[in-house]
Order: C-alpha cells, then sequence, then structure tokens
C-alpha cells in the first residue's frame, strides 16, 4: 500500500492523508509527533512572541532542498581541495624523479669520465717508454732510463687513482646530499599539508553527517517524505508488521466461549448430598421415585428426545431456509424458540449455545 501511494503520478509532492491506512498514520504520528508550543507567562507579563509569517509548504521545500544544495556543494569543494592537496604531492614526486634521473645521468657521466683517465695515462705512459727506446740505442743506459721512468709513472698513476678516489667520493656524497634535499622538500610540502588535510577531513566527516539529516528533515516535510523514511527503516516496518499479524491473530480469537458457574452442585460442604424439597418440605422424587438432587447443572425433566427436539426446532427458528430432518415431536408448541430461561440448566444452555454457534454435535444419536 505505502509502494502504491508514493508512486502516484498526480502529486509528486505529496500524498493525500485519507489514502493512508489508520495504522500507517498510528505509526506516523508515533514516530514523527508534532511539537507542542509553550506559552510562557513571566509575572504576568505575555512574554509570547507573535509568530513569523508561516510559510507554505514549497517554500519549506525549496529552502531545504536550497540547504541540501549548498552541503553538497561544500562538500565538493572539499574533496577538490582535498584532491588538490594530494595532487601537489604526486606532482612534487614526479619533479623529483625528473630531476634525480638528470643528476643520476650526469654523475654517470662523470664516474665513465674518470674511469677513463687511467686508460689514458697508461697510453700516454707506453707513449713515453716507446719514444724512449726508439731515441736510446745503448741497452745498458736505455734499461736504467726506463726503470726510471716506470717509477715516475707509478707514481703518476697511483696520484691519479687517489685524485678519482677521491672525485668518486665527492660524486657519491653529492648524489646523497641531492637525494636528502629532495625528501627535505617533499617532507615539508606534507608538512605543510597536513594541518589543512586535517581540517578539510574534519569538515568532509561534518557534512557526511549534516547531509543526511538535512535530507532526513526535508522528507519529514511531507507525508510522502515520512512513508519513505518508514520504508527504509526496519525496526518501523517490523513493529507495523508485528500490529498487523496481532490484530488479524485477535480477529480470529474474536469469538463467543460458553461459560457457566453453577450456583447448586448438588453436594453440601461436607460433602452429603442436597434433596429438592416441595412447598410442604417432603423430598420431590424423580420418575422412578428416587430423590431430586438439588442441582443446576441438567434438567432431568427433561428427556434426551425432548431436548434434541428442542435443539431441532429451535436450529429451525434460527435458519428458516436450511432442511434438517426431525429425529423426534419436539414437546414444545411451534413458534417457542426453544426451552424457556426458567426450565434451563448448564447442560440444555450449552446445546442453545452450540445450536446457536452452528455447532452440529448436539443432532448425534
Amino acid at each position: 500500500k505505502v509502494w502504491n501511494m508514493l508512486k502516484e503520478k498526480y502529486n509528486p509532492v505529496d500524498v493525500d492523508e485519507s489514502a493512508i491506512p489508520d495504522e500507517i498514520l498510528t505509526i506516523l504520528s508515533e514516530e514523527f509527533p508534532e511539537a507542542e508550543e509553550e506559552d510562557i507567562d513571566i509575572d504576568g507579563i505575555d512574554n509570547t512572541e507573535k509568530p513569523d509569517e508561516p510559510i507554505s509548504l514549497e517554500e519549506q521545500i525549496e529552502q531545504a532542498e536550497l540547504k541540501i544544495s549548498e552541503l553538497k556543494q561544500q562538500r565538493i569543494n572539499a574533496t577538490n581541495r582535498l584532491q588538490d592537496l594530494a595532487d601537489k604531492v604526486e606532482a612534487l614526486i614526479a619533479k623529483q624523479k625528473s630531476e634525480l634521473d638528470l643528476a643520476n645521468n650526469n654523475f654517470a657521466q662523470e664516474t665513465a669520465k674518470l674511469d677513463n683517465q687511467p686508460k689514458e695515462l697508461k697510453l700516454k705512459h707506453k707513449q713515453q717508454i716507446d719514444e724512449l727506446k726508439n731515441g736510446n740505442p745503448d741497452k745498458k743506459s736505455l734499461n736504467s732510463l726506463i726503470a726510471e721512468l716506470k717509477a715516475k709513472q707509478k707514481a703518476e698513476l697511483d696520484a691519479l687513482s687517489n685524485t678519482i678516489k677521491l672525485e668518486k667520493q665527492k660524486i657519491k656524497d653529492c648524489k646523497k646530499s641531492f637525494a636528502d634535499e629532495q625528501k627535505k622538500e617533499l617532507n615539508q610540502l606534507k608538512d605543510a599539508n597536513k594541518v589543512e588535510e586535517k581540517n578539510t577531513k574534519a569538515e568532509l566527516k561534518l557534512l557526511d553527517k549534516q547531509i543526511p539529516l538535512a535530507e532526513f528533515e526535508l522528507q519529514k516535510l511531507t507525508l510522502k517524505g515520512r512513508l519513505q523514511i518508514i520504508l527504509n527503516t526496519p525496526e518501523v516496518i517490523e513493529r507495523l508488521r508485528s500490529r498487523f499479524i496481532d490484530a488479524e491473530v485477535a480477529k480470529r480469537l474474536d469469538y463467543p466461549i460458553f461459560m457457566a458457574v453453577s450456583e447448586r452442585g448438588g453436594k453440601n460442604n461436607s460433602g452429603d448430598y442436597e434433596y429438592m424439597h416441595d412447598e410442604n418440605g417432603n423430598f420431590v422424587e424423580d420418575a422412578i421415585g428416587n430423590p431430586e438432587i438439588d442441582q443446576d447443572l441438567v434438567n432431568h425433566a427433561i428427556s434426551r428426545d425432548e431436548l434434541k427436539a428442542a435443539a431441532l426446532r429451535y436450529y429451525q427458528h434460527l435458519h428458516p431456509h436450511t432442511q434438517m430432518g426431525m429425529a423426534a415431536e419436539p414437546s414444545v408448541p411451534y413458534g417457542t424458540p426453544f426451552i424457556s430461561d426458567d426450565n434451563l440448566c448448564i447442560a440444555e444452555a450449552f446445546v442453545k449455545f452450540a445450536v446457536e454457534q452452528g455447532f452440529d454435535f448436539w443432532k448425534e444419536d
């Protein structure tokens, strides 16, 4: 029923209250009670302020929708700011990577040059020895000169090796310093973003609470919106379902029950039988001469066949268009619905009740 009302096209703003079932209206009044206005009078002075001019439902809806729109725009702006902070970090990381790649390339070129210097020096030394050999045919003096030159070349090569080692250490230190500077720059940016990022996340968290509340307040303005809230609240649906089931069960349990209280049980407090007496104080006897017990459970003056016939006549009186065979001739005149109340005991009253309720056990032999 609720879904059908929400799907109605003739009124996109609200639904007709008269079309809402009473049980659902009850739930609505419980979930959304009307606010009570209180007038406070202090020292006999009327402090009640004149209420503002009431605005129409359409205006209230427009204001609520505007508020929701503003909150959602604030959330978009906050999300964009948060993304901008992340983008700045990503941009710096990309820039630093490019710079580091260029620096590493330069370092590699410098290292390659240093590694090539010993080769060039060795080649130069070889040329010096060849020139010395070609210019000195005297082998004795040549060997001495070569030994002296090699010693000098070794010293030059060792000095160059030490210089290259120092230069490579400088390159290594430069690379580390460059990486440290980049890390420092990145950390400074992240630290600078932390405060704004924290505030923006707090703003988003607050907006994530405010937007559903604003949408809830918008739905509360109309019956249609309140019905939508109910449909989206499992606890309320379960309560409505339970009430419906209880109502249906109550309908099925609402049937008449025969109850009777015996006022004369036939025995006294000592457990002895109590008998009926006539106006002269004599025992009243039954058809076979036994004293009649003073009880109101069954009227022994009415036979089984007479009771059955009276019940049949009563049934025909209540259901004149129903055909049912007569088990015996009734002892009551035609037109009398049943045995008179003065002659009814509990057993006969129960048979009357059974006939009225449509039970048929009284017809069995």
